[in-house]
């Protein structure tokens, strides 16, 4: 368990000191400029990473998986949840159309942004799901997916690259957690 609390502690600093100013100042100069409507596929990728589409996961896999798989995606969700949330409280860090004109779509969201909650949800949940599942392209799907739902927040205009990069971060850490120690 140490093992993962160095590499958190590791990452944070390295994150902080090299990456972060660098990719939202990117993030500001790339951000698309938002369409009134958003696509349904964009809706779609939304939900995979919220509450009601992470729940139907987890519930999925209570369905499909043994009671002890199931448990730990559900331990997943809610862990990362609250790491989540005080990460959050801790930065204090705006998300990105406060700091720019661009209007983000069907957000409803005042909280602050870093890190992305639907990144590191979504990667420490589907990431603990997919070590459970045998062969590599079931596993590269769900790598896929979780870069898919996190570009998909910038695309909405509510996350930079740097908030969506350290919830990647964070979530794969936190699945690691999750798989090594299984509940």
């Amino acid at each position: 368990m140490w093992k993962f609390v160095v590499l958190i502690v590791l990452w944070e600093v390295v994150f902080h000191f090299t990456l972060k100013d660098r990719l939202l100042n990117y993030s500001l100069l790339n951000m698309p400029k938002v369409k009134p409507t958003q696509p349904l596929v964009m809706k779609l990728l939304a939900e995979l990473g919220d509450k009601g589409g992470l729940g139907m996961v987890v519930l999925l896999c209570n369905h499909f998986r043994t009671n002890k798989e199931a448990f730990t995606a559900m331990i997943a969700f809610a862990l990362t949840s609250a790491f989540n949330t005080t990460e959050k409280m801790l930065r204090q860090e705006p998300r990105p159309y406060f700091l720019t004109e661009v209007a983000p779509l069907n957000c409803k969201d005042i909280e602050y942004g870093n890190p992305s909650g639907h990144a590191m949800v979504v990667t420490a949940v589907y990431l603990t799901i997919s070590s459970y599942v045998r062969g590599v392209l079931p596993k590269m799907l769900v790598i896929f997916v979780c870069l898919i739902v996190s570009l998909n927040r910038f695309y909405m205009g509510v996350h930079s690259y740097d908030q969506l990069l350290h919830g990647f971060v964070l979530g794969s850490l936190c699945s690691g957690v999750y798989t090594s120690y299984g509940f």
